[in-house]
């Protein structure tokens, strides 16, 4: 029997800030959070059944180049996991569906195909995030309308009203259809230029006041 080979794991040692090169300590302790590394320590764990052979520190490369070409923009990688993710849920929903019919007694039946549920909502998830990856939705920012008793206002979001747009409308609803000023209520003194203009009361004013009859106020 082939004795299974023992994991090398290299680590790349860098300069520090004072130009003299890490401790060992520190070439490991930065290496506890590399993603890479990480990565590649979880796949050696639940992936060792394929080969006992593997090179860890080729899977921490490929992991990295994976990372650099996300950062570039490309998504190939994530979209063939993402699909290599939903056929694997589905598969594992079929296969609990199946087990779910062998079952005799009820709640190992319900237990199964619970689980099968779970997994087929898995699956179709991961599907949406592949088609929200390979598509992302337009977001699309519409204005708000209010109709109230005074008309149809519209609102901009996040705009204030300007103060001249506000005095503008004022002085439009204080002109009528000819251009001229409508009347705003406020008396006008009488002059030489208008004699037309003078008080109603001086002009029609009654030369004797009625008497009041008695028990008439």
């Amino acid at each position: 029997m082939t004795k299974p080979a023992e994991l090398v794991l290299r680590l790349d040692q860098r300069i520090g800030a004072e130009g003299k090169p890490e401790t060992e300590g520190q070439t490991v302790g930065r290496s506890m959070v590399d993603p890479a590394l990480n990565a590649a320590m979880a796949l050696q764990q639940y992936q060792g059944h394929i080969r006992s052979d593997s090179d860890i520190n080729s899977t921490i490369t490929e992991v990295r180049r994976i990372t650099q070409a996300v950062k570039g923009g490309d998504l190939s990688d994530l979209e063939g996991m993402l699909v290599g993710q939903a056929i694997a849920l589905q598969t594992l929903s079929t296969n609990l569906a199946h087990r779910a019919r062998e079952q005799s007694l009820q709640r190992h039946f319900e237990a199964f195909l619970g689980l099968s549920f779970k997994a087929q909502a898995q699956s179709r998830s991961t599907i949406q995030a592949l088609v929200d990856l390979k598509f992302p939705r337009q977001v699309v920012y519409a204005k708000n309308v209010s109709n109230i008793n005074s008309g149809q206002q519209q609102i901009n979001n996040g705009v204030p009203a300007q103060a001249g747009e506000k005095e503008s409308d004022q002085n439009k609803l204080l002109e009528n259809r000819n251009g001229e000023w409508m009347d705003t209520g406020a008396t006008r003194p009488t002059g030489r230029a208008d004699p037309e203009l003078a008080t109603v009361g001086e002009v029609h004013r009654p030369s004797k006041r009625a008497r009041k009859v008695q028990g008439v106020s």
